[in-house]
């Protein structure tokens, strides 16, 4: 078994952009093949990719990153369930290094780690920026030291002179990869079966969390635009009360000025003192309906 992970992890990283996949919301269908055999036709298959994608990829990615923000993830404070995740997944894939992080524009930004102490890394040193480009598959290396991508990187070809890595995306329900939950090791090897699932079951139940988190978000900010729409509602019914208000002021004065020439010229407009007193007696109404709903308004 070792050798054929092995045989796996050697193959080299196809780096292009997938058209997104859609889910029922069920994220293990998304990651049932992690590793596939075979040999990976890079040069042929990137030319194709130049040559067909134009301004895809540019649109992928400000896809993807529109996703990302929907999670409210980012610069987020540190949380329990994220960070007993990373322990675990040190533990059982027995790599001194662990770290869920989640990739914008020009970062990764490092949510929980176990192991080391970071908060972000440079997108252009990150690698698992290359594993997001496969949102349904691992990426795993087994030697850093036997790739040209990675051999001259700082942290192989310096301290902590890494060697090994293995990351699992963590991708939504619209097949847009916004992290990665990933283990690193100084020597080289390979996960296990059993490890490599483990890793592929936490990106599913991190996915799981983010989702709780995405729809907790969208709930605050719904509430937030319902107090501040009430809060406008009350002032454009004050607004119309205090016009309304005006109104029966200025029928009342009216009423007394008319009242004084209907006195003595009630023959020509009969009725006229009755209806306008009638008025007043309804508009009175009116409002005090509208402020019965608005007791503070009085």
């Amino acid at each position: 078994m070792r050798n054929e992970i092995a045989q796996y992890a050697n193959l080299p990283v196809f780096v292009s952009i997938h058209q997104p996949a859609h889910t029922d919301g069920n994220y293990e269908s998304l990651f049932k093949t992690n590793l596939h055999p075979g040999k990976c036709k890079t040069g042929n298959l990137l030319q194709m990719d130049n040559q067909y994608q134009g301004n895809s990829e540019e649109k992928q990615e400000s896809r993807r990153l529109h996703q990302l923000q929907q999670y409210n993830i980012l610069d987020s404070a540190s949380e329990a369930g994220y960070n007993d995740i990373a322990v675990l997944a040190s533990r059982i894939c027995e790599a001194p290094i662990a770290i869920i992080g989640f990739i914008d524009a020009r970062r990764q930004w490092v949510k929980s780690s176990s192991g080391v102490s970071l908060t972000e890394i440079d997108r252009t040193q990150s690698f698992c920026n290359y594993a997001i480009q496969h949102p349904m598959e691992m990426m795993m290396v087994e030697d850093f030291t036997k790739d040209a991508r990675f051999q001259m990187h700082p942290y192989v070809a310096g301290e902590p002179h890494l060697a090994f890595y293995a990351g699992m995306p963590l991708t939504n329900k619209q097949g847009y990869a916004l992290g990665t939950i990933c283990v690193l090791d100084t020597k080289p090897r390979c996960l296990t079966a059993q490890q490599t699932k483990a890793l592929r079951l936490f990106s599913i139940q991190l996915m799981h969390m983010l989702e709780l988190r995405r729809i907790h978000h969208e709930h605050e900010t719904l509430q937030a635009q319902l107090q501040n729409n009430n809060a406008a509602a009350d002032y454009h019914i004050e607004m119309i009360t205090a016009q309304i208000r005006q109104s029966v002021s200025d029928i009342v004065s009216e009423k007394s000025q008319w009242e004084g020439w209907y006195h003595t010229n009630e023959n020509v407009l009969p009725g006229c003192t009755q209806v306008i007193g009638q008025m007043e007696v309804d508009i009175k109404a009116i409002i005090e309906k509208m402020l019965s709903h608005y007791p503070d308004s009085r």
